[in-house]
């Protein structure tokens, strides 16, 4: 009876509800001194945060842990959270088919002694690895034994990387003894410049699904990624290296090996990956595995006896292709690229890890595409300040989407569509093609 009354009683006039969106964009912001030091105990009043130009309102501020902080000293309100800290992911990916295994050991002991400590300092740790195909070797969980077979598996490097090397030390000797006709020869190139390209394109790809299904992931997220690097420019050394014996060929006239190296540019797809990491909140640390640069396997351990071909320009050539990427990727998300692979060059991650600050943000804007630049300034002298470089707003569909996908591939989501994907064991071959049946079930 009680309900029945309820029901024939007309609504209150004057009432209404709606919904309002709040957003909060968060940036991790990493303060130096000039020998490369955290700087601590910044408070909120020290940052100046501009989008697009315009100042913004830090919103919310979490400042690091001083290590050096006296406990009995009176820490400010401001600086004082009632929230626990944020979760600290951290991917390591391994680009096999550009990590030759000149220091390979080096490497993987260090990352070993690295990952060991990141968890023990209570950060989720996972391993993904490409070799022509994405795998994830040891997934965000507790299992150090998993972990540790998964660091062992790494300890072999894709046919593809031996199959690169063995392609530029050939073209290389047969520009120093001329064993073709100049124009086979600036063939060769090209189609090295040009197969080198379509593989590094692949592995951005697959790269980029990677960061992509990060975006859901709580708490800061980072990515180690682990490569000798891929050439920004591919072929450019050995294009110099035409040049340098052949200003021009008989069917294609005179020859610019920078004009001739720009037509393979991965620039493009470089800035559509450290984008989308922004976008995804991702930060990314690159460690140079050492099997390109440094070594010089590229010229001495070819070079014909008494040749001029091969000089210290060709190297810097090469050398600048593959450390450019691995600048590209860090320098543009707020990280680090690491040249030498050792304990103390991953101390400079594990610094970054524990010294960041967190600034937070409401923006003024609906969510779009649109991607907008980021500037933030520190009023203390001769500090070094380092963050990404811009952020995009996604939509409620876009945080679903992303929710949906990390759930897929790993357990760190709650999964909230309820999305599952079936694949069927059995391929059939179809002209040169495998064709995979997928079931998708959206309750």
């Amino acid at each position: 009876a009680g309900a029945a009354t309820a029901q024939d009683e007309p609504p209150a006039s004057g009432l209404f509800s709606g919904s309002v969106r709040v957003d909060v964009v968060n940036l991790e912001v990493f303060v130096t001194d000039g020998r490369g030091d955290p700087v601590f105990g910044l408070t909120r009043g020290d940052f100046e945060l501009l989008v697009d130009g315009r100042v913004m309102e830090i919103s919310n501020f979490r400042p690091p842990p001083n290590p050096g902080a006296d406990a009995a000293l009176e820490i400010p309100e401001e600086m004082v959270s009632d929230e626990p800290a944020p979760p600290r992911h951290l991917a390591v990916f391994v680009d096999r088919s550009n990590f030759l295994p000149d220091r390979r050991d080096e490497v993987m002991a260090s990352l070993r002694q690295f990952l060991a400590a990141r968890r023990a300092a209570g950060d989720l740790v996972m391993v993904a690895a490409y070799d022509a195909k994405l795998e994830v070797l040891s997934p965000f969980d507790d299992d150090a034994a998993g972990l540790e077979r998964a660091l062992g598996t790494l300890d072999r490097t894709s046919s593809s990387a031996f199959d690169s090397r063995a392609e530029f030390n050939r073209i290389l000797r047969c520009l120093e003894v001329t064993c073709q006709m100049p124009e086979y020869l600036w063939d060769s190139v090209r189609i090295y410049a040009r197969e080198e390209r379509y593989k590094s394109r692949k592995m951005l790809a697959h790269f980029a699904a990677f960061i992509d299904s990060l975006a859901a992931l709580p708490g800061r997220r980072s990515v180690l990624f682990v490569s000798d690097g891929i050439a920004v420019r591919p072929g450019e050394s050995l294009f110099a290296a035409y040049q340098q014996y052949f200003n021009w060929v008989e069917h294609y006239g005179p020859i610019e090996y920078s004009i001739e190296a720009n037509r393979y540019s991965l620039t493009g797809d470089l800035e559509d990956l450290t984008n989308l990491a922004n976008q995804r909140r991702v930060t990314i640390y690159s460690l140079n595995g050492g099997g390109i640069v440094g070594n010089r396997y590229a010229t001495g351990a070819v070079a014909v006896a008494g040749s001029q071909l091969v000089d210290n320009e060709i190297d810097f050539i090469r050398e600048a292709n593959y450390l450019g990427s691995l600048e590209r990727f860090s320098g543009a998300t707020g990280g680090r690229t690491l040249f030498k692979p050792t304990d103390e060059t991953l101390a400079d991650v594990r610094q970054d890890l524990e010294s960041g600050y967190s600034l937070g943000f409401n923006p003024d804007h609906e969510p779009d595409n649109r991607s907008r630049s980021i500037t933030v300034r520190v009023s203390a002298d001769g500090v070094k300040v380092r963050h990404r470089r811009n952020y995009r707003l996604a939509s409620d569909e876009d945080r679903n989407a992303e929710s949906a996908r990390l759930a897929l591939l790993t357990t760190e989501s709650d999964n909230p569509l309820l999305v599952e994907v079936d694949f069927s064991p059995d391929a059939a071959r179809q002209s040169r093609k495998h064709v995979v049946s997928a079931s998708v079930r959206i309750p």
